[in-house]
């Protein structure tokens, strides 16, 4: 909102092209206006504003939050591809936590699920594959060393040992580590933005990104109501098979959202069901 001011004639502009097919794909949504620059509505409210981006997150987080958020049924039964397990997010006290930013000698981490604590093992999954590594040091956003047993939240951790945890990668239980993992194909409900000019058919190449993570994709397959189609048509829901150029990391559990995009310019979003 920087750079128009607050404007709240734009603001609606926005909202209302948006919902054409936000509303279609996600059922309720919020929006929230915040600004890149100072802050605004990311974790202090703004004058007037009712919620915060930090707000949001951690209510849809909780499970709190509206039920139809994130929980979208359409799915295709002629995709050959089984969705069973998308969607079914389980309460437990297993770590489930994504690598949101990456230093030379330490990561920081979103707890969604489950609690941290150190010195124990954990997995890493990551584009490369799985492998074990144990929590060393835990520091909160005022890097003070945090406590050992930490629920939800963003923090600092050192790893005892040198490994690649890169954006995107998750840090699990073991127990986890069967459902999240590195995909190189998915299956997902996309919606094509009305106003844009690219068409996204079979054999469209793109960029998708999601969870901090950019990776080239390739369209291989579109479906609608059991019939294959050649186009994903716009303003509409299809289901499309993606192949991933170098895998990214999934929850098969949950039903991840990513943005399509050509260049610049957002082509669609979607939601892996599959």
């Amino acid at each position: 909102m920087d750079e128009v001011g607050w404007e709240s004639g734009r603001l609606a502009e926005i909202t209302r092209k948006l919902s054409k097919f936000i509303g279609g794909l996600f059922g309720e949504y919020t929006v929230i206006p915040v600004s890149g620059m100072g802050g605004d509505n990311l974790v202090k409210r703004r004058e007037g504003s009712e919620r915060t981006l930090l707000e949001e997150l951690t209510e849809y987080g909780s499970g709190s939050g509206n039920s139809n958020k994130g929980n979208n049924s359409n799915t295709n039964n002629n995709s050959n591809y089984d969705n069973s397990n998308y969607g079914n997010n389980d309460n437990t006290n297993q770590l489930n936590a994504l690598v949101v930013e990456r230093s030379r000698t330490s990561c920081a981490i979103k707890i969604e699920a489950g609690v941290l604590r150190t010195n124990e093992e954990y997995s890493l999954v990551s584009q490369g594959g799985t492998q074990v590594v144990v929590v060393s040091e835990v520091r909160d956003e005022e890097d003070e060393e945090a406590d050992g047993s930490l629920l939800r939240g963003v923090y600092r951790i050192r790893l005892s040992r040198a490994v690649e945890a890169a954006v995107g990668s998750r840090i699990v239980d073991g127990a986890l580590a069967e459902r999240v993992v590195s995909r190189n194909r998915i299956v997902a409900v996309i919606g094509v933005y009305g106003d844009c000019s690219k068409c996204v058919t079979v054999g469209y190449s793109g960029v998708m990104h999601m969870n901090g993570v950019s990776v080239g994709v390739k369209v291989t397959g579109i479906w609608d109501t059991g019939k294959k189609r050649r186009v994903a048509p716009v303003g509409e829901k299809s289901i499309v098979r993606i192949e991933i150029k170098d895998g990214i990391v999934v929850d098969r559990r949950k039903r991840e959202r990513f943005s399509l995009r050509d260049e610049d310019a957002t082509v669609g979003i979607g939601e892996i069901i599959g």
